[in-house]
């Protein structure tokens, strides 16, 4: 599929004046090289449904040469990457894929264009538009939204209704001052007044952008005693040639914060936790998936100390990890148990969550410091992506710190809670992934000590995304959406497969309420 998809666009012959290759050729070429580089070392690996992804945007975006035939080769491409699994691993591929999908039905219509298949096709990229723009906000990427919504507005008015393009343009406009986009936004109403038949001068749109909102935030420490619900909310899947795992998991507790002498302490009193596991392969090799799951979820009720500022100072006594684990364990074991897995995967689950208890402090504190030690004292204009880097724990492994490359940025004002009406809190988005030279060191370290031989090694593709709502007056957050991927392969050999894991941990604060 692969040779057929590429061979054409990049067939020998004359090409362009006197048989030179034209830059898109050249691309197209490159891309095709790429791509069956990729497949031929991993097929199933992210990096090459990326690539792919590349390649299918890049013929649907082209000009010249055979429209039909390229507009053909991008949706071979498109359609191979749908194919792939490695979509719970790639962060956005799904949003990309939609927004691919718009881009082949849009050059379909104008290489048609005239034709009966020129409306249907543009009807069929509004719905492909729509879709990425959903599939773009829920992965926090307000770029590629507003820019899919954008295309909304275009398409419509290329099918000449006006009243859905002004529409739709009108919802990229809002939320170019909702996320800060100042040119986009100014492009935006230029084009909407020549939409519109009106004067769409440098006055009139200045007019329009006049009371465009600045934003920026300033974030500061000043926690008090109080106590709130917490519900944290877990999905986590894991693919590989054993079959898929999907566990989903729900925990309630209520989280207290008190001053002491020599700084803060908080802990949390658990209501009650939910567990329950699907497409259980009755496999045991699943495990160690399963317990990492429960890890996380135990730690993120663990009881920690800070410092006067802010600063982490130590976690709780390790008895109480200890003790949460057995009994998310019993939980989970006993759904097992209705389900007739294995009478020895008890056993088995409790051995592999020992090799937590030395990980529990650096874990809580990682937590913690995502959460809000980090943001303690920074100021951040609105839409500017800042970077940093800081050691993160690795999917899959969280005993295992790699530095990681990060960029963040204060997206938007948003209300604490789902049902506020007052724009009180601090929407961030942060992206992380790990230092490819330190990561590339670790994995050879590893692959050493468990034994595999000098031309296979571990691979590992990974990145770590989330969301987070916090007040910025005080820093308790009320909200933190974290998503992690990962691939793990073997690399030089044909007798491990690889695994694929998504971990989605979502944390909501019901009202922070002030305590005497």
């Amino acid at each position: 599929m692969l040779y057929a998809a590429c061979m054409q666009p990049c067939a020998a012959g004359p090409i362009g004046p006197a048989g030179v290759a034209t830059k898109d050729e050249v691309v197209a070429k490159q891309f095709a090289d790429a791509v069956d580089s990729s497949n031929s070392q991993d097929p199933q690996s992210p990096d090459t449904l990326n690539i792919r992804l590349g390649f299918a945007e890049f013929l649907a975006k082209s000009e010249g040469g055979d429209c039909h035939l390229r507009l053909e080769n991008a949706h071979n491409q498109l359609a191979i990457a749908r194919a792939s699994q490695a979509a719970m691993v790639l962060p956005f591929a799904l949003a990309r894929e939609a927004a691919v999908d718009y881009q082949i039905h849009v050059g379909r219509a104008s290489c048609d264009a005239g034709a009966v298949s020129r409306d249907p096709e543009l009807r069929a990229a509004v719905e492909s538009a729509r879709q990425a723009v959903s599939l773009y906000r829920d992965e926090f990427d307000a770029v590629s939204m507003a820019t899919m919504q954008f295309n909304v507005g275009v398409t419509y008015h290329e099918l000449g209704e006006d009243a859905a393009a002004d529409a739709a343009l009108q919802a990229a406009i809002k939320m170019d001052r909702e996320y800060g986009f100042r040119e986009d936004a100014n492009d935006n109403y230029r084009t909407l007044l020549q939409w519109n038949g009106r004067p769409a001068g440098t006055d009139e749109v200045a007019a329009l952008m006049k009371d465009f909102p600045q934003r920026s935030t300033s974030l500061s420490f000043g926690w008090f005693d109080s106590k709130a619900d917490l519900k944290l909310t877990l999905e986590y899947q894991q693919l590989s040639e054993r079959g898929m795992l999907q566990l989903h998991g729900s925990k309630v507790a209520e989280r207290r914060v008190r001053r002491r002498p020599n700084g803060w302490t908080v802990s949390f009193e658990p209501r009650e936790t939910h567990y329950e596991i699907s497409h259980w392969t009755n496999d045991e090799s699943l495990v160690q998936g399963i317990v990492v799951s429960l890890a996380r979820m135990a730690l993120q009720f663990h009881d920690f100390d800070l410092a006067p500022a802010g600063n982490f100072a130590q976690s709780g006594a390790a008895h109480e990890f200890e003790s949460a684990m057995r009994a998310d364990i019993k939980t989970v074991t006993e759904f097992l148990a209705q389900n007739n897995a294995p009478t020895g995967l008890t056993q088995q689950i409790r051995k592999e969550s020992d090799r937590f208890g030395s990980s529990v402090e650096a874990l809580v504190a990682e937590t913690y410091n995502i959460e809000t030690g980090t943001w303690i004292g920074a100021s951040l204009d609105q839409g500017v992506w800042y970077e940093m880097s800081m050691p993160l724990s690795l999917p899959l492994a969280p005993g295992l710190f790699v530095t990681h490359q990060i960029e963040f940025a204060f997206t938007r004002q948003v209300p604490c809670m789902s049902d506020g009406t007052e724009d009180a809190c601090a929407e961030i988005v942060v992206r992380a992934t790990p230092d490819a030279d330190e990561l590339r060191r670790l994995l050879r370290n590893i692959s050493k000590n468990i034994g595999l031989g000098r031309k296979e090694a571990l691979r590992l593709s990974s990145a770590t995304y989330m969301r987070l709502v916090t007040e910025p007056k005080t820093l308790q957050f009320f909200e933190s959406d974290m998503r992690r991927y990962a691939y793990w392969a073997t690399a030089g050999t044909k007798s491990d497969h690889p695994v694929m894991e998504y971990e989605r941990t979502h944390a909501a604060s019901g009202p922070i309420a002030r305590s005497e």
